[in-house]
């Protein structure tokens, strides 16, 4: 009787870990997804202003805010948006990789007239590429966290 109590206690114990640490991932996920909303909007007025034939608006596309735990060091949910900003990035700079080939590419053909409206297509393309990459970065994410979820409810019930 005592052994099962003292195990029904650590089990507890597990599961209010696991609800800080989920309460804590998800106010993480609900700062990326309003991050990720803005600069979707902030991507579509872009296109729109593109479309229409108007000069894009100015405007920052990532914040760097970072998250910390408690003892001040950076928390993993920071590590893992870090690691998103990364992967879009490098999205983007293949993007502008691509763009440039593509300039060159018109340049030698002689059509030079629409370059700054490409280039400004090209541009609201890569906001959209990467508010797509980051989206799929946050779905990663919490997978990640519902495998953990996982494996800590069988530890918990073992």
């Amino acid at each position: 009787a005592r052994e099962s109590r003292r195990r029904k206690k650590v089990m507890i114990e597990e599961l209010q870990r696991s609800v800080i640490f989920f309460s804590k991932a998800n106010g993480t996920l609900k700062q990326q997804n309003e991050d990720l909303q803005r600069m979707f909007m902030q991507a579509q007025a872009q296109i729109q202003a593109i479309e229409s034939g108007q000069a894009p608006p100015p405007g920052d596309q990532q914040g760097q805010n970072q998250t910390k735990d408690g003892n001040g060091q950076p928390s993993q949910a920071s590590n893992d948006k870090a690691q998103q900003q990364d992967a879009s990035q490098q999205a983007q700079s293949q993007q502008q990789q691509q763009q440039q080939n593509g300039m060159q590419a018109q340049g030698n053909n002689g059509s030079s007239g629409n370059n700054t409206n490409l280039s400004d297509q090209q541009q609201a393309r890569q906001a959209v590429a990467a508010a797509q990459a980051q989206a799929q970065a946050q779905a990663q994410q919490q997978l990640q966290a519902q495998n953990i979820a996982q494996q800590q409810a069988a530890q918990a019930a073992a």
